[in-house]
């Protein structure tokens, strides 16, 4: 309909006969993620990150911290992938750190193991677990900034994504941090992080390679239910759609049937 249409009384009197042209401008398909298709949609989760400081300076080694995810409903959230990375506070960035430059770890069963992807970022899943309501789930980590990272500001992130059933479409809970990264022998004690940044999501779906089982309970879940439960491809939180998840989670719970 062009815009002088609108202008023609018989116009505007044979448009009022369609009103789905009016409407069809607002009704757009949903995306899958519950925050964005619904804007009362409350996450299940809520994830926090303590003990980074505000200020870490180059070549100063590993600095402990925890990521904590709780679910403060009275219901169980199950499948939860949760995922960790350290990336510029630049909304253009492609990537999260290389590892070369700031390396994350997870302690697992007492060891520390690197949180990377398949391509040498500083970013990676943590592991697949279940949250009963009310409980949190509390992973050690530790951040080392190199001699050679940059100079200025990085941001480390930590969250979860889930599948909500009962509303057939994905939920997550992130906490981000922005921590300026500054030169060697820079006094950074008393330093506190602000709130903000990008967050570098994992590019690729969670499997095996780019998982790090650091609760151990992968083991308990079944590791080959993590793909199909969330396809997570990258950047902002991108699913294939709620629909295709609720066809696999129900192909994956006839095959036990």
């Amino acid at each position: 309909m062009s815009p002088s249409d609108s202008t023609s009384p018989s116009d505007s009197a044979s448009a009022s006969t369609t009103p789905s042209d009016s409407a069809s401008p607002t009704d757009e398909p949903p995306t899958g993620v519950c925050e964005e298709d619904d804007a009362d949609y409350k996450s299940k989760l809520d994830a926090q990150l303590n003990g980074l400081p505000g200020k870490i300076a180059v070549g100063s080694g590993w600095h402990p911290f925890t990521l904590t995810v709780k679910n403060p409903t009275q219901t169980d959230v199950k499948d939860v992938v949760f995922y960790a990375g350290v990336g510029p506070n630049d909304p253009d960035a492609p990537n999260a750190f290389s590892t070369s430059q700031v390396q994350l770890q997870v302690k697992y069963d007492g060891v520390w193991v690197d949180v990377t992807d398949e391509e040498g970022h500083s970013v990676g899943y943590l592991d697949l677990a279940d949250i009963a309501g009310g409980k949190t789930v509390t992973y050690q980590l530790r951040v080392n900034v190199k001699a050679n990272a940059p100079i200025g500001e990085g941001l480390t992130i930590g969250g979860g994504l889930y599948f909500d059933e009962e509303e057939n479409c994905l939920g997550s809970d992130e906490a981000h941090y922005i921590i300026q990264i500054v030169k060697a022998g820079t006094d950074t004690g008393g330093t506190e992080p602000q709130e903000g940044g990008k967050v570098p999501v994992p590019s690729e779906k969670p499997n095996q390679n780019n998982t790090q089982h650091a609760t151990g309970s992968l083991a308990e879940t079944g590791s080959s239910s993590m793909v199909p439960t969330i396809g997570l491809v990258g950047g902002v939180a991108v699913v294939v759609g709620a629909g295709a998840l609720v066809a696999v989670r129900r192909r994956k719970g006839a095959s036990h049937a």
